[in-house]
């Protein structure tokens, strides 16, 4: 799969669906997010690349043909999905057997969670419609990571790696400032509460934060 994943891939994510389907969390995903697993087929493992403009599906699984139309089998075990010019640039670079892109050895410690993401600071995101304040933290950062695992509940880790220690405070500050000001405009007193138990952790460059929440909670903040 790895071989897949274009040199220009900003954005990388993986979901073990194998591990997610059946569960509370997956029934209770949003709309968008569900319809594009749902793409994958039986899929039981799938990747995500962005440049910022395309995503590129790939997929993991058992095939008997494409799994959805426009997929693209290049094994019984390996398909993409994808508008064409991500499946041409995963189809080539997946001929020369050899990985490009340079999230894929950030992504290497945390690829075994549920669910993980890895992308590089200022990188548009092509899931969010209004990705707002989002998008201006991520400019902080270097790089950034997010993981979830999966149980009753669901366990987030996030983690911003900035250029200098500067820039991890300020990324810090505007956090805290960010969490202060949601929880204080929320009305609803458990998801305000649920703001509020956000932990952040600033040590050097590295900015992180840890929340644990159910999926129908945070599908609730999200809306």
């Amino acid at each position: 799969m790895e071989t897949c994943v274009p040199a220009d891939t900003s954005l990388l994510a993986g979901i073990h669906i194998e591990r997610l389907r059946g569960t509370a969390a997956y029934r209770d995903l949003p709309p968008t997010a569900k319809s594009l697993l749902e793409s994958a087929g039986n899929a039981d493992y799938v990747m995500l690349a962005s440049n910022g403009n395309d995503i590129l599906l790939i997929a993991r699984g058992q095939f008997h043909g494409a799994p959805v139309p426009g997929a693209v089998l290049l094994s019984p075990a390996l398909a993409l999905s994808g508008p064409p010019s991500a499946i041409q640039a995963a189809t080539a670079q997946h001929a020369t057997g050899k990985t490009a892109s340079a999230l894929l050895t950030r992504a290497g410690p945390i690829e075994g969670r549920d669910i993980w993401a890895v992308m590089r600071g200022g990188t548009p995101l092509p899931l969010i419609s209004e990705p707002g304040n989002i998008g201006r933290l991520l400019r902080f950062a270097d790089y950034a990571t997010l993981t979830a695992t999966v149980s009753s509940t669901i366990e987030i880790q996030a983690s911003a790696l900035c250029p200098n220690g500067d820039a991890a405070r300020q990324l810090e500050e505007t956090l805290r400032g960010l969490i202060s000001l949601a929880a204080a405009a929320i009305r609803d007193t458990k998801q305000a509460a649920l703001i509020r138990s956000i932990r952040l952790r600033r040590q050097d460059t590295t900015v992180d934060l840890e929340l644990s929440a159910t999926m129908t909670a945070l599908a609730g903040l999200l809306r």
